[in-house]
Formats: C-alpha cells, structure tokens, sequence
C-alpha cells in the first residue's frame, strides 16, 4: 500500500493545478467549513449474515470543504473506526476532491466534480482495501424558482491494489441519469398554521453499466427510477417517503467479483427489485425526534468469489426499522454548533440462502461540532 499516498496526492496537485488556472481575481478565500464528529455503538450482527458475530467499536469522521469564491470548493473527508473483538474490521478511509459550478446561460448551469479516495484494512482484511477515482459532469436548468431538471454523467474507477490480478475484481462504472426537483403548492390544508402545502417532489432516472477489468471483462447494465417525496405534517412536523427501483438488464451474466474472505465481501452488491424508506421527524422543543421504516426486495447478481467459487443467487427481504433523537446547542461566543444524537436500528433479513437470514440490533451514540 506504500504506492497509494503517492497516487492520492498526485491527483490532489492536479486538481490544484485545475484551480491554480482559474483567473486570480475570480475568488477571494473565504474561511473553511468543517464539521467532525465522534461515533461509539454496538452491533449485535457485524457481519450481516448468520455468524451473529456481535461487536463494540468507535469511529471518528471528519469534513473540511474550502470555498473558492462562488464557483468552487475543495473538500477532504476522512475517516477511522477501530473495533474492540475485530480489530482487523478495523479502517482508514480518505478522500479529497474538488467541485466546480458555473453559468451557462441565463437559466442554465453546469457542474463539474473530481475525487480520490482510498480504503484502507487491517491483517486478513488488507485483500479489501480500495482505491477509487470518481468524476461528475452534467448541466441544471433552472425555468423557475421551484423547478430544477438536471442531466448527468458519472463515471467511477476501482481498484483493489492488494488483491491478486488473476482475481480480475477491478472495475469500471459509467451512469447516466436525468432527473427533476420541484415544488407543487397543492390546493388542501393539512394545519391552519401551515396553509396550502408545499410539497417537494425528486425523481431521477439513468442507466449504469460496470465493466470488470481483465481477460474476461465481463460486465452489466441496471437501468433505475427513484422517487423522494417530501411535505410538512404540522409546523414542528415533517415526512418523506423515497423509494428506488432497479432492474438488471443482462440477468444470464455472471457479474459480481466478490473477494469474501472472512464474512465480508467488497460492500458494492448489484441488485435488481425495489426499496423503500419512511421516515418521520418531530421538533420536541429542544430536541429532534427521528423514526425511519425501511423495506426492500433484491435479487442479488450472482456472485464468483475469490476461490472461483460460485455463490447460490440471492433474494432477499429486508425490514428494519430505526429510532433517533438529536439535541443540538449554539456557541454564543464562536460561530459553531454542537450536538449529540442516539440511533437504535432493528433490522431483519429473510433469504433464499439460509447464511444471509439474519436479525440485527444497533445502538449509536454521536456527539458533533461543525461550523455555522
């Protein structure tokens, strides 16, 4: 892994050049943004399967975004979770990019965005680590106040350097997508207080094809849809609802390469059905009550393993369901915010492959600060 820091800041001083090449007058360094956080939890499933390997840990993240006058910012996220039992689940995560906005026309606008990252394992686990390049590219239009519709291009690159080349596990991802943003005032009042209601409404569609590297090559395309709707129940009340629906377009291809050593495999599984997740938050004066329910169907795409074993093709049924409360506090005296939250999660899983059939609790502390 000696190589990675290298290539990761390599990519680094070329976005910086990227910048350096913007006329000098065009931005005035406003100070950074940050936001860090401190995580500690419990899982009773840390795999998510039948092993039941329960665990403690506690994480750190921490964000820095860099305004660039008005039509860019550079941003750094990282990330480090240690494990108590586990130690070898332990890792390190970064990742820097850069994000640029500019205007077309008078009601058009275009983005460009540019990221590294590395994922870094312990022991056994180092076969997992990761290196990704991802770029964004795409133009909004904006006819009105409330109305958005975008269309764009996202291509991603990863690579597995620790991993052996005859595995042929690295791979390439282009989506293409369209989508809208809106606001609809309907016509029916929900709360006197409130009147006619806002509500907001986000649909995407696009199409990804992933192509794995090597002699083989082989690959597949999902085309998706998805939904958010989102509206106010009562002035210190809101709701959302999101659902996603994916459909593989080349089912008889073998296409997932999955490492699966030790009860994890790469975290990217591709999948064909639908899920859904809604979620309700309350304002209880100070604090901030959260409840998500969640549902999903998916039949996974069949799996080649690291032994060139293949894996029984899965589908699976997922409920959970989540619990959270947040209380947030104002420094008076510096522009920053603090806070801490608690989440339990309740999550069950019924499979056609009796290892994937699995229950799991979760508890979350989080204590937050990040700038106003």
């Amino acid at each position: 892994m000696e190589w990675l820091p290298k290539r990761f800041l390599f990519q680094i001083f070329l976005y910086s050049i990227l910048i350096l090449h913007q006329p000098v007058n065009t931005f005035a360094l406003d100070p950074p943004w940050f936001r860090i956080s401190l995580n500690s939890g419990y899982l009773t499933n840390l795999y998510f399967d039948s092993t039941e390997a329960n665990d403690s840990y506690a994480s750190l993240f921490a964000t820095v975004e860099q305004p660039l006058g008005s039509f860019a910012y550079l941003y750094y996220e990282g990330t480090a979770s240690q494990y108590l039992d586990n130690t070898a689940y332990s890792s390190m995560s970064h990742s820097a990019g850069l994000e640029m906005n500019y205007s077309l026309a008078k009601t058009f606008y275009g983005w460009v965005t540019g990221s590294t990252s590395l994922l870094g394992y312990h022991n056994e686990y180092t076969i997992y680590n990761r290196f990704n390049q991802r770029a964004d590219a795409g133009i909004r239009w904006e006819p009105g106040d409330v109305t958005i519709f975008r269309l764009g291009s996202d291509f991603i690159n990863s690579t597995y350097p620790d991993a052996s080349d005859t595995l042929q596990i690295d791979y390439r991802e282009f989506s293409n997508y369209i989508g809208i943003n809106t606001t609809l005032i309907l016509p029916f009042v929900l709360h006197e207080s409130i009147g006619p209601l806002p509500f907001s409404f986000d649909s995407e569609l696009g199409f990804q094809n992933r192509l794995y590297l090597g002699d083989e090559s082989p690959q597949t395309g999902f085309a998706y849809l998805s939904f958010r709707l989102s509206a106010p129940l009562s002035p210190r009340t809101g709701s959302s609802l999101k659902l996603i629906l994916k459909q593989q377009a080349d089912e008889n291809q073998v296409s997932l390469r999955s490492l699966y050593v030790g009860g994890i495999d790469p975290g990217v599984l591709l999948w064909s059905g639908w899920r859904g997740i809604a979620s309700v938050s309350r304002l209880l004066g100070n604090w901030r009550a959260d409840v998500y329910l969640g549902y999903r169907q998916s039949k996974y795409v069949e799996t080649v393993t690291a032994t060139f074993i293949s894996l029984p093709q899965r589908y699976d049924t997922n409920s959970s369901i989540s619990f959270g409360l947040q209380r947030n506090f104002r420094t008076k005296s510096l522009p920053l915010l603090t806070g801490f939250q608690g989440v339990y999660r309740y999550e069950i899983n019924d499979s056609n492959d009796a290892f994937y059939t699995y229950d799991l609790h979760s508890i979350r502390l989080i204590f937050f600060v990040e700038m106003l």
